[in-house]
């Protein structure tokens, strides 16, 4: 009777020398690291889709789902919504 090959077992006709060159990945094709571009340094709060990136620093939640409400801080870069978010400042007494 022929060997089981177990999980995780390769036999010999398939481990990656012996496959064919065309299975194999070629590390050439694969596209060069692309910078991000810097985003505009600015003082003052951004409000509205330039600020839509990312998540609410008060609740978490995205902030391109209601992107004229996001707001940008100038001062500290936190990211959050134009609105009681989650009613927290409410229950804070704000």
């Amino acid at each position: 009777r022929g060997a089981r090959l177990r999980k995780g077992d390769m036999s010999t006709s398939m481990s990656p020398a012996n496959t064919s060159p065309s299975l194999r990945h070629d590390m050439r094709l694969r596209p060069g690291n692309k910078r991000a571009e810097p985003e505009e340094v600015s003082k003052e709060d951004v409000t509205g889709r330039k600020a839509a990136k990312g998540s609410c620093h008060c609740c978490g939640g995205m902030l391109k789902r209601n992107p004229d409400f996001a707001k940008l801080c100038g001062t500290c870069g936190a990211r959050f919504h134009a609105y009681d978010c989650g009613n927290r400042r409410g229950e804070a007494g704000f």
